[in-house]
């Protein structure tokens, strides 16, 4: 008897320290991601901090429900929810399951927001999981500041330029693959000055954009028309980075003043010291070859065309375009001749026929 009694007693203490855990720690006897029916009775709560200099103000809570093998939890998602000025914030009416939490940053601030477990997006975040009427504490996030860009735009002539769309591209590697996201931009003000601020601590590819029509288009800083052409800039986070300066090459201030072009030099005249000549037997099976004759300037290029006559017509010989003309069976009862052409930098195209040869035999 006394054997049972210990044993029965163990499993109460076990149930019971079973229970507490649970109640501290948000996990259900029915397992991970498992929903309960029917309550909204569960808390969550924790605590996020910033920089020192920026306000706990700036951050937005958003505590959101997961799909876990097709079951979600039985009510909505909460509204969000601001911390207080300590940092500390709290959500109640949960429904039983799971739920990631993001805290979203307002644009003025410079903090980067973050999914909870410093996910940069939702699938990077960590799960909370919620038991019916349980209570989840210890959800904390220290979101980090993020890197600042400043710089100046300016048109070709120097002036600044107001209203320009300034566009950072964040790299990242989502499942392995490279790509690049667009971020929070920012307008240039009346000289020309821009803010980006909220960046992450990776490379950045920045675009410059005239929006308003005004002639000055696209382009990135560092060169490149495109985002595939651009430069990488390797922000780090928690600086400031600046002089990220751009000008534009075209649109109002680039003009250049024209030149009206002057009369085009008349070329020169290349001069044959030695015409083309043909020899050979004009019979079937013998070749003909023709010289390329001589010329100044002597570094003039020289091409063949072998002709042959029919009727009173100069017809080409297809493929003859060599100093040499094999006379085959079709060249019978024919005549035959080379047009020679010379070109040289400089100079007139030059154009030089033999006379047409006698009857091949």
């Amino acid at each position: 008897m006394g054997r049972r009694s210990t044993q029965r007693s163990s499993a109460k203490t076990g149930a019971a320290a079973t229970a507490l855990l649970l109640v501290v720690t948000g996990f259900s006897a029915g397992g991970v991601g498992q929903a309960a029916e029917p309550g909204a009775t569960a808390t969550m709560s924790g605590r996020v901090s910033v920089p020192a200099g920026e306000s706990v103000t700036a951050v937005l809570v958003h505590v959101r429900s997961q799909a876990v093998d097709g079951v979600r939890p039985s009510v909505p998602d909460p509204s969000p929810v601001r911390p207080a000025a300590d940092g500390r914030w709290s959500v109640a009416g949960l429904g039983a399951g799971t739920y990631r939490v993001e805290f979203e940053t307002r644009p003025e601030s410079n903090v980067l927001g973050e999914w909870y477990g410093d996910g940069r997006w939702s699938g990077e975040a960590k799960d909370v999981v919620v038991p019916d009427g349980g209570r989840v504490a210890g959800v904390d996030e220290a979101l980090p500041a993020g890197a600042v860009v400043t710089g100046t735009v300016r048109a070709a002539s120097g002036a600044p330029v107001e209203g320009v769309w300034v566009l950072p591209f964040e790299e990242n590697h989502f499942y392995g693959v490279q790509e690049f996201s667009m971020v929070a931009g920012a307008y240039t003000d009346h000289q020309g000055r821009y803010t980006l601020k909220r960046l992450r601590g990776v490379n950045h590819r920045i675009e410059v954009a005239d929006l308003h029509g005004r002639g000055y288009g696209r382009s990135f800083l560092g060169g490149g028309r495109t985002l595939a052409q651009a430069r990488d800039f390797a922000l780090v986070a928690g600086r400031v980075h600046t002089g990220f300066d751009h000008r534009f090459a075209v649109g109002p201030g680039s003009e250049k003043p024209r030149v009206e072009p002057g009369p085009k030099p008349k070329p020169k005249k290349i001069v044959v010291r030695t015409k083309p000549k043909v020899s050979g037997k004009l019979a079937i099976g013998r070749t003909l070859t023709a010289t390329r004759g001589a010329y100044t300037p002597g570094a003039a290029k020289v091409t063949f065309q072998w002709q042959v006559k029919k009727a009173t017509k100069a017809v080409a010989v297809k493929g003859a375009k060599t100093s040499k003309l094999k006379l085959t069976k079709r060249f019978r009862g024919k005549q035959v001749r080379v047009r020679v052409t010379v070109k040289a930098k400089g100079h007139a195209t030059l154009v030089r026929t033999t006379a047409w040869s006698k009857k091949v035999a």
